[in-house]
């Protein structure tokens, strides 16, 4: 069982910026594969890459998760997770997660031609790799903070 538990930190200023992919190619991938995923029920996890902030060597508060939205990755919420690493005084672990099929992380075997692509692009399978990373890190309580899809997989945590 998650819980979510948030704090107040003040005025904090956030910038946001958007990009365009470049590759046209890839865009098609992803979303053909987030269409046909509802079809499809691989329980197989991808193993997610992702950065920390923390300097502390023993936080004391629940960390914080970051999943970013489609067609984002990890340093979507880079400078936030600097900021909020500064002011929190490290008293946290915060992770920044790349999805499946985003950014760094490793893609899951799903015995295809297209090795560049996982065809499961399911919530309940992103929520499912979430799990694995906090499984992996011993993490039993977290605050997760998702923005678009990531929102939508922190609800299926």
């Amino acid at each position: 069982t998650m819980t979510t538990r948030s704090s107040t930190l003040g005025s904090l200023t956030v910038s946001a910026t958007s990009t365009t992919l470049s590759t046209t190619s890839t865009t098609s991938r992803l979303l053909q594969a987030a269409a046909s995923s509802s079809s499809s029920s691989s329980t197989t996890t991808v193993e997610l890459s992702y950065t920390e902030w923390t300097t502390a060597t023993k936080p004391t508060d629940p960390p914080v998760v970051f999943l970013h939205g489609l067609l984002g990755n990890k340093k979507n919420f880079a400078s936030l997770a600097r900021s909020l690493a500064l002011q929190l005084k490290s008293q946290r672990r915060i992770f920044g997660l790349d999805m499946r099929n985003h950014g760094d992380s490793a893609v899951a075997d799903d015995d295809d031609d297209d090795a560049h692509v996982v065809t499961d692009m399911s919530y309940a399978s992103m929520a499912a790799d979430v799990v694995a990373f906090l499984d992996k890190f011993e993490l039993s309580q977290v605050v997760l903070v998702g923005h678009s899809m990531g929102g939508k997989i922190a609800q299926a945590v």
